[in-house]
């Protein structure tokens, strides 16, 4: 059996596995910036908190919308489900 391709993809590498890592790394460092603040109350954590939540939320958006085409766009999973979800799916 061939490997499946990317509908999202850049130059043949699929796009939605390059993003994912990025919202968890912005999350685990949000976290870190929380810590930072609880440890030495200076209010430059809150800042980078809040700009690394903003950034987490930003990416995992790009990264759920490649992986929402990668998986309408795919014609081995629309055979794989049952029309009904297909169907709720897409519209």
């Amino acid at each position: 059996m061939p490997n499946p391709v990317s509908s999202a993809n850049f130059f043949g590498h699929p796009i939605h596995p390059m993003l994912v890592l990025f919202p968890v790394a912005f999350f685990v460092a949000t976290l870190g910036a929380d810590v930072g603040y609880w440890y030495r109350g200076n209010p430059i954590w809150v800042t980078a908190g809040l700009w690394l939540l903003g950034a987490g939320l930003v990416t995992a958006a790009l990264a759920a919308l490649a992986g929402l085409t990668d998986f309408i766009g795919d014609a081995a999973s629309a055979s794989l489900a049952t029309p009904g979800i297909m169907q709720s799916a897409t519209s």
